[in-house]
């Protein structure tokens, strides 16, 4: 799953090609909708429509309906992840803080998937690989890499891997943009297989995480 670090690979400098970002678009919140995807939790598998949500420094929002019907929603905060399975009936509260092993990722290692500007300005501590920049941000008991293109910061793949619980998420993306993820964080194995979808800036969207505590079962992790 981790590719390790290889001899060839250095410290990036500004002469080497890198891009300066300068393009980077500035937004409030980042709104996706109409992505398409195929969504496998366990054995079963959904053609689903995903809306992305984002709001810098405060949430990571995402949803997957099928044929109307809401599969599963996940909100994600600096302290915290909810996610709120819809089929059956239950909801997963993580807080950061609890006494067990740390999670393989957190809001930090999302939104810099998600915001190239926080990849740009963190590119000078990357190490070059051929056209990728590789950025290591492993922890203790934790490995985080991820990998994008030294030109243009779109990325190529990434993968978080808590090694005490064998938990992870990975993702990559092809070259006709389809961007495949998959993880065993919280539920217990869920692919996700995505492209397309329409973009919208600075749309603000109220989220809701509530759900009819008669119905659903809670599980604090």
């Amino acid at each position: 799953m981790l590719v390790g670090c290889g001899q060839q690979r250095h410290l990036i400098s500004s002469n080497e090609g890198i891009a300066d970002c300068s393009d980077a678009e500035v937004y409030k919140t980042l709104y996706i909708n109409k992505i398409d995807a195929k969504v496998s939790l366990n054995d079963d598998s959904y053609d689903a429509k995903l809306v992305l949500y984002y709001v810098p420094d405060s949430i990571i929002f995402l949803s997957a309906s099928n044929a109307g019907f809401e599969i599963v929603r996940i909100g994600v905060f600096q302290d915290s992840t909810v996610l709120i399975n819809r089929i059956d009936k239950m909801v997963f509260i993580l807080k950061n803080d609890s006494m067990g092993n740390p999670p393989p990722v957190n809001f930090n290692d999302l939104e810099f998937l998600l915001d190239k500007n926080i990849r740009c300005r963190k590119k000078e501590g990357a190490v070059r690989k051929d056209d990728l920049l590789v950025y290591d941000f492993s922890v203790q008991d934790i490995a985080k890499y991820a990998r994008v293109n030294r030109v243009n910061q779109d990325l190529h793949n990434f993968e978080f891997f808590q090694k005490k619980t064998g938990e992870y998420l990975v993702g990559e993306f092809a070259a006709d943009g389809e961007i495949v993820l998959y993880s065993n964080f919280i539920v217990d194995n869920i692919t996700i297989k995505a492209r397309g979808g329409n973009l919208t800036l600075n749309k603000i969207l109220e989220i809701d995480l509530k759900v009819n505590k008669a119905k659903y079962d809670f599980i604090l992790l």
